[in-house]
């Protein structure tokens, strides 16, 4: 295996560390082959401490070089540049017989998360590809593709096959295995309930091409996700919002954070990060928008997008505010290979401090109704 280095990786923050607690809630848009058959295994070596301080300046990759751990690099996308494949080796990131594994695309500028998942290490490629990446395949003890044996799970008969995760897209079968958090941290560590702002904005960004799909109500549901929905199914809208468009809706809340930290603080017993509220609403098909509030905090108040310049590639689209105190704008934002979203960040500032509002949509027309302030 060539030698491994993180090319100016002080300025890498597209990863966070709530990843290794997110369960995979977005596989490929395109059509999944019937039928996997194998390229070549993947050959792990154990991580070194030198590559361990590296990958330690990723927030995704750290709890995973915490202890053991082995990695491989295989080019996925045929880009002629590899992929990095890092599995655990610590006895709290492993169970039932698997061990955290994560595989990051690592370019000069950004980190990315392909994959999140729960394995061993007989894997292996596939020669097909999903959505230009090929897949990672479990094998079974002859160097076969194994097939799922639990009746329980949707792979039950299915090969074991995990795709790499396009973002802001509805899961599939080969996405739904567990992922392992630390034991006795599940729900208690500070990692396993926050998120980056980035990450969660670009989760919803969907690929450039194919059809506009509503969003999947399970958005975050799973067993590890950092967000704590507060909504038991979907619940009915206000009048006013029935006749806006969005009769459904579901509220949950986690901590965002920026390069690691929390985006504003309160204090209670002592001083903990604050939340924020996170609703998707929509007819009962799927989710048309999404909404992060933060309540009143001196902390918080316009320009919270603007400071994410370098991370998410945004554009303001209208309302040129010239208000400090209250005001909105709205921004388009347009990733590589993605179709545009826009946000509308609306903030007020008063004596008990700011409240921001995050508003994202995903058509032009949309983004058009919101007014200028």
């Amino acid at each position: 295996m060539g030698k491994f280095s993180l090319p100016r990786i002080a300025k890498v923050i597209w990863v966070s560390a709530a990843f290794l607690s997110l369960t995979v809630m977005d596989t490929a848009f395109a059509q999944t082959p019937e039928q996997f058959t194998v390229d070549h295994t993947v050959k792990f070596v154990a991580g070194t401490d030198k590559e361990r301080a590296l990958f330690q300046k990723i927030p995704a990759a750290r709890k995973i070089v915490q202890g053991e751990f082995a990695m491989a690099q295989e080019d996925l996308d045929g880009d002629g540049k590899r992929e990095l494949i890092l599995l655990a080796r610590s006895p709290s990131l492993c169970r039932d017989g698997g061990c955290a594994l994560l595989v990051l695309q690592i370019r000069d500028h950004s980190v990315e998360t392909l994959l999140v998942k729960k394995a061993t290490e007989k894997l292996a490629l596939t020669k097909e590809r999903v959505d230009g990446y090929r897949a990672l395949a479990v094998l079974d003890g002859t160097g076969q593709i194994a097939v799922g044996n639990r009746s329980n799970s949707a792979l039950f008969g299915k090969q074991v096959v995990y795709t790499m995760r396009s973002r802001a897209q509805a899961p599939t079968e080969s996405a739904t295995a567990e992922t392992v958090p630390a034991k006795g941290t599940a729900s208690a560590s500070a990692e396993s309930t926050s998120i980056e702002m980035v990450d969660l904005i670009k989760m919803f960004m969907q690929p450039k091409g194919g059809p506009t799909i509503l969003g999947d109500w399970t958005f975050g549901a799973q067993q590890w996700s950092p967000i704590s929905w507060e909504t038991t199914g979907i619940k009915e809208t206000s009048p006013e919002e029935q006749k806006a468009g969005y009769p459904y809706y579901r509220v949950g809340e986690a901590v965002l954070t920026v390069e690691g930290k929390p985006t504003h603080q309160v204090l209670e017993r002592s001083v903990v990060p604050d939340k924020w509220m996170i609703k998707l609403s929509g007819p009962r098909a799927g989710f048309t928008r999404v909404t992060l509030g933060a309540g009143n905090s001196g902390e918080l108040g316009a320009g919270i997008l603007e400071s994410l310049k370098k991370q998410l590639p945004l554009r303001l689209y209208r309302c040129k505010t010239p208000s400090v105190s209250s005001g909105n704008k709205v921004y388009q934002v347009q990733g590589t290979g993605k179709k545009p979203i826009w946000i509308n960040e609306e903030w007020s500032c008063g004596s008990a401090g700011c409240g921001l509002t995050l508003d994202i949509v995903f058509t032009k027309k949309e983004a058009d109704k919101f007014q200028c302030f």
